[in-house]
């Protein structure tokens, strides 16, 4: 497999009207939806249930933006999306960015400002006494968060501005973005999930296929499930 993301055939322009008519959708629906069920999304069904909803309709923008709204033949629209073979030597390269990015996070944390996150485990339902709910909170934040944001942050938007602009300039722009819709769950995240966004942008141009984004980003949370429980 070829390193750089391949092209595709929608443009800059087309991506960040997509990416804000799509974050639109994703925060106002699932609040909508959820509402008359509970208001204020106190419980940890409501929550998770939002949260499902905001993934899945990610996904659903850059599944329909990569298929031309077909959403057939999927194959196609995925490999557009990022969802290529990789060679063998991708995984070290995927594992040196994840230490490099936390060596980079800790400086951070310990010259500049430590970041203050919510326990989004926790509100999502890890910890419920519901197996079902505890599992499928387990299964939304390490399996299912990290398919669709890698699809649309890395596969859509990046690769959208990247058809024009430069690695550096496209990879800035997206993960600024990446960091700035995790900004509700703690405004000091915002640095260092904008910094894991560009890092993870640089892997999918290195490696040429968005797989080791999605490993690292399961890595990531898997080991944030891990370090609060």
């Amino acid at each position: 497999m070829e390193a750089g993301v391949a092209p595709v055939p929608w443009t800059p322009r087309t991506t960040f009207w997509w990416v804000l008519g799509g974050l639109l959708l994703a925060i106002i629906v699932p609040s909508l939806l959820v509402a008359p069920f509970d208001p204020d999304l106190e419980s940890d069904g409501a929550l998770l249930a939002a949260q499902a909803m905001f993934d899945g309709l990610l996904l659903f923008v850059a599944l329909g933006v990569a298929s031309d709204w077909k959403f057939k033949p999927l194959g196609r629209a995925l490999t557009l999306l990022g969802l290529r073979p990789f060679r063998l030597n991708a995984i070290w390269i995927m594992l040196g960015t994840l230490v490099a990015y936390y060596l980079a996070a800790g400086l951070f944390a310990s010259l500049v400002l430590e970041p203050e996150q919510e326990d989004i485990g926790g509100e999502l339902g890890v910890g419920n006494p519901s197996i079902a709910i505890a599992i499928a909170a387990v299964v939304m934040i390490a399996l299912f968060a990290p398919i669709s944001e890698e699809l649309f942050f890395r596969g859509f938007l990046f690769a959208g501005v990247r058809s024009r602009w430069s690695l550096w300039p496209a990879a800035i722009a997206s993960g600024l973005i990446f960091g700035l819709v995790h900004a509700p769950t703690g405004i000091t995240t915002v640095v260092p999930l904008a910094a894991l966004g560009i890092a993870l942008c640089w892997l999918y141009d290195r490696t040429g296929s968005l797989w080791p984004c999605v490993i690292a980003h399961m890595i990531n949370n898997g080991l944030a499930l891990a370090v609060v429980s």
